[in-house]
């Protein structure tokens, strides 16, 4: 009676260690087939102090250079990561706020500014109704992530809609100061919608890469057939060199 406990007992856990064994092969393979995104966002600890990337378009429409201002605020409970948008003027033109969760990054706020009559600037605040800004766990080549804002456009008065899809595509390679990163890219896909008479849509496909130690590395978007905006991250730098360079302008 004995002996056979004993059997039964070595038959469990013979089991528990063949499934323990199963797992480990599953969650090594989910690591290898890049299926954790993590390590490609941005550094958010290094950017506690913020820094500008600096995107060079190699597209043929819009403007020749895109800054982004990454600073990363670090609580006691929540982290979050905002994102400042110039172009050519030291005024901003949006600024989003995204915040850390265990499964990726979400967008909490979306700011949008413009000029008045005055030359004054003024903000729109948009509405996130889904904010899915990048996730830290994905399959390979499939899983849709989305995000949904609204805003009124303060020329038309208008409801704006945007949409936002992103799919991982796979592992790529970003060449940064002659080196190869490994890096991510996902395919995106867009529609804005006008709401206002005859409810105009328009929709944009492009893509995003995103580098190992960097984050967002470059970025396109097809405006229309023939008419491509394509930003590359040609430098990093200091906020203080930024608002140097855009008061020449």
């Amino acid at each position: 009676m004995h002996k056979d406990k004993d059997i039964r007992g070595m038959k469990k856990a013979i089991w528990r260690l063949l499934g323990f064994c199963i797992w480990c092969i599953w969650l090594t393979q989910c690591t290898v087939d890049g299926w954790n995104t993590r390590k490609y966002y941005f550094p958010i600890k290094k950017l506690e102090e913020g820094k500008v990337y600096a995107y060079t378009n190699e597209g043929n429409i819009g403007p020749p250079e895109a800054y982004w201002y990454y600073r990363s605020v670090v609580g006691k409970e929540e982290v979050y990561l905002t994102a400042t948008y110039y172009e050519n003027q030291p005024n901003p033109l949006q600024l989003v706020t995204e915040r850390l969760a265990e499964n990726g990054m979400i967008r909490e706020e979306l700011f949008l500014f413009d000029m008045d009559s005055l030359g004054k600037s003024q903000r729109t605040t948009a509405v996130i109704e889904v904010g899915d800004a990048f996730p830290f766990y994905v399959k390979e080549r499939g899983g849709i992530f989305l995000q949904k804002q609204t805003w009124v456009d303060r020329d038309t008065g208008n409801k704006m809609t945007l949409i936002k899809n992103r799919v991982f595509d796979g592992e790529v390679t970003f060449n940064w100061e002659g080196k190869e990163l490994d890096a991510v890219e996902f395919e995106v896909k867009e529609l804005l919608v006008d709401e206002g008479d005859g409810a105009l849509e328009l929709e944009f496909k492009g893509k995003e890469v995103y580098a190992t130690g960097l984050g967002l590395v470059s970025y396109e978007k097809q405006i229309e057939e023939g008419f491509v905006m394509a930003y590359r991250l040609e430098r990093i730098m200091e906020m203080e060199e930024l608002v140097e360079q855009l008061l020449k302008f």
